[in-house]
């Protein structure tokens, strides 16, 4: 046996003179994984841009996405969630082959295998990239569905729609009318467009959040009910990547004889508003003028401040949005992101209204409010 020692004694200096297995490029980590993390099934994308390298993934039991960052310290390794993150797991990738990648997990005091296989994927020239391609979401998206339910809203019985989603970034909630006939009908195409136009919604944002995951919300509420108006506000707050999160809120006031949606800029004189039709856009840029614009503005509780604070925002806003209320008209000044919060609503009573009307804009109101007082 005291013969073997310098063989083995040689040999194992050999080996450890054997440079380390050098970390493998995550750049070759582009694109659309699925495989495992112990025994558990995940559903991974990473892109490798000129600009980022991040990425993200989902537990099969659970869809709900987790962000996936190169550690730029630590080479070929990646960390879970942000900067802030407590408790961060981590990936080591070990190997990353063309069709295979293999690596250990980390956290909660627990290691773990990385077993992933490669799929294939297809971009476009809105979703470039692995995380936003239907290879990616669509384990998500299939395990969606609308959830119908009863309800009654201002004592109007109707039917409620909510989109089950797997985790609590994505809500979208309307209801639809009960009934037939066409009025029916066009009423419920609008209401229904969150879920009918998702292509364009909750879908577009998940597909474009990168490794944020995507965060939107869509409600649309009864704000009005009486036998001849519906009038509801649609809601929408969303963060899909960018620079900053979107929000809106926009009242639809519907004629329930017709079906129609009713622009209130209609029931007033030509002297108290101004409408523009801006070229490329179905929609007009409705600003208040004269008096009406006056009264507004002395009404509004921002627009006394000083210029820099919110009084500069309010007196040049672009455009006002109008809602119909029990008690009279809601008028709000459509501002900026960054101003927003100087954004608050004036309510015009009926009989300060009535100078500003026109002739077809009395005759509404002098039927809405007979219908009220029944």
């Amino acid at each position: 046996m005291i013969g073997h020692l310098p063989r083995l004694a040689l040999a194992l200096g050999l080996f450890l003179s054997q440079p380390a297995q050098a970390a493998p490029d995550l750049k070759t980590m582009h694109g659309v994984w699925r495989g495992m993390i112990g025994n558990l099934p995940v559903h991974v994308c990473y892109g490798a841009s000129e600009y980022s390298n991040d990425g993200k993934y989902f537990y099969m039991r659970r869809l709900s996405t987790i962000p996936l960052r190169a550690d730029e310290k630590v080479a070929g390794e990646l960390t879970e969630g942000w900067a802030d993150t407590k408790g961060v797991a981590r990936w080591r990738m070990k190997a990353i082959a063309k069709n295979r990648a293999e690596g250990i997990w980390t956290g909660n005091g627990r290691t773990l295998p990385i077993r992933l296989t490669r799929l294939p994927f297809a971009t476009s020239e809105e979703f470039d990239s692995p995380c936003g391609s239907l290879a990616f979401v669509q384990p998500i998206v299939a395990a969606t569905r609308i959830v119908k339910s009863p309800r009654r809203v201002h004592g109007l019985a109707v039917e409620k729609w909510t989109l089950a989603f797997p985790d609590e970034n994505v809500s979208v909630e309307s209801f639809q009318l009960l009934g037939t006939g066409p009025a029916i009908a066009a009423i419920n195409r609008r209401l229904r467009e969150p879920f009918d136009k998702s292509d364009e919604g909750w879908k577009w944002c998940l597909r474009n959040a990168g490794a944020w995951g995507g965060d939107y919300h869509d409600e649309v509420e009864a704000r009005l009910v009486t036998a001849h108006w519906l009038s509801v506000m649609s809601y929408n707050e969303s963060f899909c990547g960018g620079a900053h999160p979107n929000n809106s809120n926009q009242p639809i006031l519907f004629d329930r004889q017709s079906g129609r949606s009713v622009d209130l800029y209609t029931w007033f004189g030509s002297a108290s508003s101004n409408r523009e039709k801006v070229e490329g856009y179905s929609e007009t840029i409705d600003t208040l003028t004269g008096k009406l614009f006056n009264l507004v503005l002395t009404l509004h509780p921002r627009a006394s401040e000083s210029e820099e604070d919110c009084g500069g925002a309010v007196k040049t806003a672009s455009s006002w949005t109008l809602e119909l209320k029990r008690e009279g008209i809601g008028f709000t000044p459509d501002l900026p992101r960054v101003v927003m919060a100087c954004g608050d609503e004036v309510v015009l009573p009926w009989n300060k209204l009535a100078p500003f009307l026109s002739r077809s804009g009395k005759r509404e109101v002098a039927a809405l409010r007979a219908e009220l007082r029944r």
